[in-house]
């Protein structure tokens, strides 16, 4: 916190000092009596009282003079004091635009001690080295005699970038991106807590091992004032070969994964002829079962209303479920409110039979002149043909139950088989893989290892990143707000949205929560801080219940004083 002290208090003025000698208004206070006015009762008490004012006025003078000197004195010795705190907060104070979202969960920074005159290498625990040469620091203009302290931090995940605080946004051509990183880093150098500069013409080199060989990516330096990312060209992308211990290779490495993959090609063949079989016969009862359900019999009726039956000449062929009984009638359903007496006053030109449920109930249909009428309607048998029905439906029920055990058995072999298989792909791909490794290592033996490296020179301390610019996600928009999980509402002001496969953060402020975007077709996570530091998380899996333009995002809260940041990676990466 930077200290203010006032300095340029002004003394006070000899008309000041004149402006308190009211002697002509202490005068009006004497006695009117005709005695000298020194001889007065009142002149020796006034005289004491203006030499006190005078004393007074002279002493306030004489100290403000102290007190000017004093101070002057004091911030003398205040600036030998302060840069200590002044630099503690500077680089906070020179970046704004930096604004980590949680007070607990930070990305630490590492301490590397150089002797300027000397320079030197480093390696961070990530494997990145930083180069740095022989005096390349100065301050104030002159060489730095003695130690600097670099204070490095990495960034290399989405997590690592959004607890950074650092904003991911650019702008180019008038569009607006966000960047997505393959690595970014802040480095700063200090000397007894002063910052130093890096000399003119001397730049440190940082190099970072990459899984990743596109060249897509460039270099950005961010301007801190202006709140924007510099475009510095591009890193180096170095594919080196390190030799290493040269051993014999083992040729029944070779003979053992060549027997795993025989083994595993032989293992399918069988499992293949296994689920041919089980499947034929699978189809072969599903379509027995079909047959019979096709050729249900006749449910057995008993008659319950013979004022409402009908006697018809019916097709055999048409219904063979009645093929097999010598009299049917049809009998109209009780329930059944369109029937009337009087439906066998009329003439009817033509009747149409249709089946609702095979064997059970039929629509018969009545066609009149004017008028047409359908009924539900039952098959009636007479005494003899029902003990034939109800022979006829044991059959079939036996019939049915045993295909359908048939089927429930031959599914469940299938599946058994299906499963057996999986089990036995599974040992085999293991035992493949470990052979793989094995072969793989000792191949690298035999050979060279490859590194890939991405490296870039920095000339100014602060925020670099190599990054490529990525469009803004779409495929859906909605007004969203945000709530507990059980449905409090959550005060935010701004959500990250984080894609799987993207080493992105697309930040959407306060203004922006009735236009969030996100692709569906991704697996996206969303994460809030609330002011009291609590971190609200919206998982990959509830993105799905999202139809509507307007949406309230329900999100898991966790306090950030219970997590850490490998904690919170677990949490988020993970999935």
């Amino acid at each position: 916190m930077k200290r203010k002290v006032n300095i340029n208090r002004p003394p006070i003025s000899s008309e000041e000092i004149a402006k308190t000698k009211d002697f002509a208004g202490l005068s009006k206070l004497a006695n009117p009596a005709n005695l000298p006015f020194y001889k007065s009762s009142w002149f020796a008490p006034a005289i004491a009282g203006i030499s006190l004012v005078v004393a007074l006025v002279a002493f306030e003078y004489i100290s403000s003079k102290e007190e000017t000197t004093n101070l002057a004195t004091n911030q003398a010795e205040i600036s030998k004091v302060i840069p200590t705190e002044i630099i503690k907060t500077k680089y906070d104070e020179d970046t704004p635009c930096i604004n980590p979202p949680s007070d607990h969960l930070t990305i630490n920074s590492s301490s590397y001690m150089v002797e300027n005159s000397k320079g030197g290498v480093f390696t961070h625990p990530s494997g990145t080295t930083i180069e740095i040469p022989k005096n390349a620091f100065e301050k104030d203009g002159q060489s730095v005699q003695g130690e600097v302290e670099i204070q490095y931090k990495e960034f290399k995940d989405q997590i690592d970038i959004l607890l950074s605080g650092i904003p991911m946004h650019y702008d180019s051509a008038g569009s607006n991106f966000v960047l997505e990183s393959a690595g970014m880093v802040q480095i700063y150098g200090f000397q007894n807590n002063i910052p130093v500069d890096i000399k003119k013409g001397k730049a440190i080199k940082i190099s970072f091992p990459t899984e990743d060989r596109s060249t897509r990516f460039n270099l950005y330096q961010l301007d801190t004032l202006a709140n924007k990312w510099d475009y510095k060209g591009k890193p180096n992308l170095d594919v080196s070969e390190n030799k290493i211990a040269n051993e014999p290779f083992e040729v029944e490495d070779i003979a053992i994964m060549s027997d795993s993959n025989d083994y595993c090609f032989i293992s399918t063949s069988t499992f293949e002829k296994e689920k041919d079989q089980l499947s034929n016969a699978l189809q072969l009862v599903k379509e027995d079962i079909a047959d019979l359900k096709a050729n249900k019999p006749v449910v057995v009726n008993e008659s319950k209303n013979k004022d409402r039956q009908f006697n018809l000449d019916i097709d055999k062929n048409e219904f063979p479920e009645l093929s097999e009984f010598s009299e049917v009638v049809f009998e109209v359903l009780e329930e059944d409110e369109n029937f009337h007496p009087e439906v066998y006053d009329v003439e009817w030109k033509n009747v149409l039979l249709k089946e609702k449920i095979p064997g059970e109930i039929y629509f018969l249909n009545l066609f009149g002149t004017s008028n047409e009428l359908t009924l539900l309607v039952r098959p009636i048998l007479n005494e003899k043909d029902q003990e034939k029905a109800k022979q006829l439906f044991t059959d079939y029920s036996n019939k049915l139950t045993q295909k359908i055990e048939e089927e429930i058995q031959l599914q469940k072999r299938l599946e058994e088989a299906k499963k057996r298989h999986q089990e036995e792909i599974k040992k085999i791909e293991d035992q493949r893989l470990l052979q793989e490794k094995k072969f793989q290592h000792q191949a690298r033996q035999r050979k060279f290892k490859e590194v890939v490296v991405r490296s870039f020179e920095v000339t100014n301390f602060g925020s670099w990143n190599c990054d490529s610019p990525v469009k803004q996600p779409k495929g859906k928009t909605v007004d969203a707000s945000f709530a507990s999980l059980a449905g409090a509402p959550i005060v935010l002001a701004s959500v990250y949205l984080i894609e799987k496969d993207k080493n992105a953060i697309f930040t959407y402020v306060e203004s922006q929560f009735d236009n969030l975007k996100f692709n569906p077709k991704e697996t996206n996570t969303l994460i809030g801080f609330t002011l009291d530091d609590q971190i609200a998380i919206f998982k990959p899996e509830q993105f799905s219940s999202i139809n509507q333009k307007k949406h309230e995002f329900k999100m898991e809260l966790k306090k950030a004083v219970d997590l850490s940041v490998d904690k919170l990676k677990k949490i988020i990466l993970a999935r």
